[in-house]
């Protein structure tokens, strides 16, 4: 078999895979009952309204387009079962909301303050810190990545005893 029609089998079985993959993207769960899907929405919508679980860090005109997705949601699931139920227009255009809505609550779940206790170092006195959630995962990777650079270090090469 020649190089080109290698390379142009590999390159069909990239975009089949990257096809199938967008395909998937879109799409909903048709087997879930309409009543469960609004419920979680439902859920959200009490935590925008309420200004709960970092939704407060969130622009409130962000906040005001999830509600009216929210609201075009509710409309298109009325009279509805399940989600099978929608047509393949009305069932895309639910994924595509549905999934705008998610990457903002992911966001706002992101922006949560956790406020603790801490003390500091040589001092008998608690005090609280607050950071974002954002904040203490890049402080966790930061004190991973720092762990493994030092583990690393104490390595030696066998041949030299040099250290890496």
């Amino acid at each position: 078999m020649s190089l080109k029609m290698k390379m142009a089998g590999s390159l069909l079985a990239v975009l089949v895979l990257a096809a199938m993959s967008d395909s998937q993207a879109g799409t909903i769960n048709t087997k879930q009952s309409v009543g469960e899907f609004v419920a979680q929405q439902q859920k959200i919508r009490k935590d925008v309204q309420t200004e709960a679980r970092g939704w407060d860090a969130i622009p409130q005109s962000k906040r005001a387009e999830l509600l009216a997705k929210q609201d075009q949601l509710f409309a298109l699931l009325e009279g509805k079962q399940t989600l099978g139920d929608l047509n393949e227009m009305e069932q895309k255009e639910v994924a595509d909301k549905a999934e705008w809505i998610r990457k903002l609550a992911n966001n706002a779940e992101e922006e949560r303050q956790v406020c603790r206790l801490e003390r500091p170092t040589g001092s008998r006195r608690a005090v609280t810190v607050c950071r974002t959630v954002a904040d203490i995962n890049r402080e966790r990777e930061r004190a991973k990545s720092g762990f493994r650079q030092g583990t690393q270090s104490t390595r030696t090469l066998p041949s030299t005893g040099e250290r890496l």
